[in-house]
Order: structure tokens, then C-alpha cells, then sequence
């Protein structure tokens, strides 16, 4: 008999890497051994996800497209309610009972669980932000106390659950994200892009933050002229981002490629991938630019020291003059170039789907009673080597 496993994720319409992930997930487990459904608190109608036929997408709860007055007061009223009363949310958009269910971030999608079923809290970032917030903190944990394991997907993020929440030390293991490396590659000659330098992709917002990408690449011509650099994405920030491209005179060293379905003909014509974001859970992008030979620059998030590898695969500072540096060297020392690009490469296989998710494995590992789970850290000072169990 099939399995039945609902994944609840925040949104999965945004085109952002949680997304990415789910959908790596999803597409590579057994059809003949699970049943897949899916729900999303939040539609944003931004991507739709390549899903295999046999994964059931369910009504998602909001919708952002719908701007008329009676859908904003009803996502209002949801948005209150999912707080507080999650039951009721549930009862009417989730018919059916899993076997095994994954809130694919904390907080809402944590909420909405059913827990009569076995459950796994996916954290795709650090938790540290629940320190600030007390009602949040002691709300989170309400569910953290009924939920059978945490996933943290990064050192970062393992160490961030453990400090906010010492006694739950037992529930989590560290899984670090698993890539489509054959998905990508299959992808890069779809259409064709320009050569570039260096490249940001992410949302426009105030977390990814792209005006630091800016300043930047500001910097960088101040040695080197001719840098040609591309923005990937949109977001609330995008008109702020014109001016300063205005400002700064990078007209005719900025290409705004907007958002892209496929992003990887773009991300395999460029040298030098570029992540500015204040924090992130592990970061998608990097890892597939990695998978493609890109060395990166990036800030310190979650993530990028197990990415770095030592900086054999890219360099991370918060500091701009400091990531300046890091990309004219890239760029001009052709030899560290190249062997970057190979390391990249070869690094990125430790974080293939083959060694992360074990397909069918994983779930009939994690599907066991809440007394048998136990704590599984990779050691932050030895290579990853897939699953520990």
C-alpha cells in the first residue's frame, strides 16, 4: 500500500529555492510507493513548478493575484486565524489523512500540521529571529513539542534551532539540500545568453538585497572598466535599483534580465556568481551555479562556509571592499580561476539528489516513532557524505 505524504511549504509559486528543493524532492520519490500532495499557505502565481503527473497540488489557502476587495478582507481574516485557531484552516482546504506529513519551513506550515500523523519541520533558515520575538518563540514551540523531527539544511540552521531550542536537541538531524544536477544541465542551451562577469539572482527585496550588489559592482569598475554584470529577478526594490544603476552611471555595466523561468542559460554564461542576501537557509542558487563551475562571492548566510569549502569554491565576507577583492582576483588570475571551477564542480556532487534525498529511503528512515528518532550532525569538520543514520 502507497504511503501517503502531504507537504505543506509557505509558498510554491514564488520561484525561489525552497521551491526548487520541494520540487527536486517530489519529482524523485517512488510513484509506486507514495502518494504526493502539496499545499501552500500563500499562491503568488510568480512560477509554476515542473511536477511530475502523479503529484496532487491542493487549493492553496491565500491568494495574492486576487486584489479585489472581498479576497483581501478573506486573506486578512486568514491570515488572523492561522495563528490561532489552524484547526479550522485545515478542516476546510486538507480532506484527507497522511501518513506522514512535512511543514517545509517553521512557523505557519508547522501550524497546519496534523499531528496524529508522523511529522518532519523542515527549517530552510536559521531560527534565530524567534529570540526577538517571545509570542512567536513560545508559539513555535507549542508545535515543536508535538513534532516527531527537525530538518535543518545547514550547519547554520542546526546550530540556530539548537540555541533557540536546547531541549529539542534530539529531534534534529542535519540534511543539507539535494540538487538535479542532470535537470540543470539538460537546461543550459535553451535559449541563448551573453557572457558576463558576475552575476546577482534573487528576489528584489530588502533581505536579498540588491543595492549592496550595486555598490559592488560600483567598486569593481572603479579598477576594471569594462565589468559586465546581470541582475536576475524582480521584487518591490526594482525601481530603487534603477536609480542607482542611473546614479552610479552602470548603464552601460548592468544588464536587468528580470525574472526568468529558466535561469541556468544565463547562470552558465556568466564567470562569477553573486549572493548579497542579509540571511538565507542553504543557498539554492550558489549550489547550482557551483553544479555549472561558477565560483561565488558571497555574504556570510547560512550555507556558504559548507559551500565555500574552504574557500576553494568561492569567497564570503560582509564586508563590500573585502568581496571587491575576492571578485577582481576571479577574474583576472585565470589559473584560480579554473581551478575554482573545478573544485566548484567537483564539490557540488557531495550535494547531488543521489546522496541527499536516497529516494524512497528517506521516508521509510524518517517514518519511524518519535522514540527512535535521534539526533544525526554531520561533523562541521569533515567532508558531507550523504545521510547519516
Amino acid at each position: 500500500m502507497k504511503k501517503k505524504v502531504l507537504f505543506i511549504i509557505w509558498s510554491y509559486s514564488y520561484g525561489g529555492g525552497a521551491e526548487r528543493i520541494l520540487t527536486n524532492i517530489v519529482n524523485n520519490l517512488d510513484p509506486s510507493k507514495y502518494e504526493i500532495d502539496i499545499l501552500e499557505y500563500v499562491y503568488a502565481g510568480i512560477k509554476k513548478e515542473e511536477i511530475n503527473d502523479n503529484i496532487n497540488l491542493l487549493n492553496p489557502i491565500i491568494d495574492i493575484t486576487d486584489r479585489s476587495f472581498i479576497n483581501r478582507v478573506n486573506n486578512y481574516i486568514k491570515e488572523k486565524v492561522v495563528y490561532r485557531f489552524p484547526k479550522l484552516l485545515r478542516q476546510k482546504y486538507i480532506k484527507k489523512d497522511y501518513d506522514v506529513e512535512i511543514a517545509f519551513n517553521y512557523l505557519i506550515p508547522t501550524f497546519l500540521l496534523n499531528y496524529n500523523a508522523k511529522t518532519i519541520g523542515w527549517c530552510h533558515g536559521a531560527v534565530t529571529d524567534l529570540k526577538e520575538n517571545d509570542k512567536l518563540k513560545k508559539l513555535q514551540k507549542k508545535y515543536y513539542d508535538k513534532i516527531n523531527k527537525i530538518v535543518a539544511i545547514s550547519n547554520k540552521t542546526f546550530d540556530s534551532v539548537i540555541d533557540v531550542y536546547p531541549e529539542y536537541k534530539n529531534k534534529v538531524e542535519l540534511i543539507y539540500n539535494g540538487f538535479d544536477k542532470n535537470n540543470i544541465l539538460n537546461k543550459i542551451n535553451d535559449y541563448k545568453a551573453e557572457n558576463i562577469d558576475i552575476l546577482y539572482c534573487g528576489r528584489f527585496d530588502e533581505n536579498k538585497n540588491p543595492a549592496k550588489f550595486i555598490e559592488i559592482i560600483k567598486n569593481i569598475k572603479k579598477v576594471k572598466n569594462d565589468i559586465m554584470a546581470g541582475m536576475l529577478g524582480i521584487g518591490k526594490l526594482e525601481e530603487n535599483i534603477k536609480k542607482m544603476i542611473d546614479e552610479y552611471e552602470l548603464g552601460d555595466n548592468v544588464i536587468l534580465y528580470g525574472y526568468k523561468d529558466n535561469p541556468y542559460p544565463i547562470i552558465n554564461s556568466t564567470k562569477i556568481m553573486c549572493l548579497t542576501s542579509y540571511s538565507e537557509g542553504f543557498p539554492t542558487v550558489l549550489m547550482e551555479g557551483m553544479i555549472l563551475g561558477k565560483p561565488f562571492i558571497s555574504t556570510e548566510v547560512a550555507g556558504t562556509k559548507e559551500m565555500s569549502n574552504s574557500n576553494k569554491c568561492g569567497f564570503v565576507s560582509n564586508d563590500n571592499e573585502m568581496l571587491c577583492k575576492y571578485a577582481i582576483k576571479l577574474l583576472e588570475d585565470k589559473k584560480l580561476y579554473d581551478v575554482m571551477s573545478r573544485d566548484s564542480k567537483k564539490h557540488a556532487e557531495n550535494f547531488t539528489l543521489i546522496n541527499q534525498i536516497k529516494k524512497q529511503k528517506f521516508f521509510n528512515d524518517n517514518l519511524r516513532s518519535q522514540s527512535n528518532f535521534r539526533c544525526t550532525q554531520i561533523s562541521k569538520h569533515q567532508p558531507f557524505e550523504g545521510f547519516r543514520h
